[in-house]
């Protein structure tokens, strides 16, 4: 009976499941793989997965960029929210949103990340005509909305100030210049008018943009414009209802000092109004 029992008995089995890099180390170190020198070990994530995940990410940022449009923030703060975003999602470091100035042609710096504080403070001095940008806008710079400048081209816009982290001993062949340039003109998504620039600087991975890379800096600039639209709206309206409410009071101020208004309603439910003239303080004979 005891050796029937004996064989009855179940003996629990535990499997476990090697990752893809453990099991590249057990078969290493049993002989079956060469060693890691000469083959590298799989990535967990491919370069399309890789992909996958900044896709994602960029969708997720430029969703929550709507809802900050249309929460009520300040145009500075909703600018600086959108250019570090910007600079998460496209590889950017350095990023500057430029402004033309209501009722003039001057473009000022706005709205900044991954700018030191030194460089900022030197670009927060300048002031240039939009004009001087224009230049930049020739048809053989353009890739998609966007304007790539290469270095090669600063002789020819060497007035124009700028500033960088980087030097020329950071510059490989082929990658991007420090003195390269890339930037997207801003546009009016209600008057189809320029409203400024914004300009990117210094990718992480050092190379010239691609037209995928440029095409997803646009997506992030058109936020900004309408950021800027939305508060130049805001301003408009709030400019109105003052002229209103001014006009309102200067009207009822005239009426207090010249004029007595009761008004009544016929029988066919029109309004009308009698006026009586405030009376003389000689009285009346």
């Amino acid at each position: 009976m005891s050796e029937r029992r004996q064989q009855g008995l179940h003996v629990p089995l535990r499997v476990r499941f090697r990752s893809p890099i453990e099991q590249a180390q057990w078969e290493r170190e049993h002989g079956t793989l060469p060693p890691r020198d000469s083959q590298p070990l799989p990535s967990p994530e491919t370069s399309a997965d890789i992909e996958a995940l900044q896709h994602t990410r960029q969708i997720k940022e430029l969703i929550r960029l709507g809802i900050i449009l249309r929460a009520e923030l300040g145009l500075s703060e909703v600018l600086q929210q959108i250019v570090a975003s910007t600079s998460v999602c496209t590889g950017f470091r350095i990023l500057v949103v430029h402004l033309i100035e209501e009722g003039s042609d001057v473009l000022s710096p706005f709205a900044f990340a991954g700018m030191s504080p030194e460089n900022e403070q030197v670009l927060r001095q300048v002031h240039r005509p939009v004009e001087q940008v224009l230049r930049l806008m020739r048809p053989e710079f353009r890739i998609s909305q966007s304007y790539f400048i290469s270095h090669e081209y600063v002789d020819d816009f060497s007035d124009i100030v700028s500033v960088t982290n980087k030097t020329v001993d950071d510059y490989e062949p082929g990658g991007w210049h420090p003195e390269d340039a890339l930037i997207v003109p801003l546009f009016s998504p209600r008057k189809k008018k320029l409203l400024g620039f914004l300009s990117l600087d210094d990718p992480e991975d050092s190379k010239v943009p691609t037209l995928e890379s440029i095409e997803v800096a646009e997506l992030f600039a058109n936020q900004v414009a309408i950021a800027i639209d939305n508060a130049r709206i805001f301003q408009e309206r709030e400019a109105e209802h003052r002229a209103l409410a001014d006009a309102c009071n200067s009207l009822r101020t005239r009426e207090a000092t010249t004029d007595r208004r009761s008004y009544q309603y016929d029988g066919r439910g029109n309004e009308r109004y009698s006026r009586q003239r405030t009376k003389s303080n000689s009285g009346s004979r």
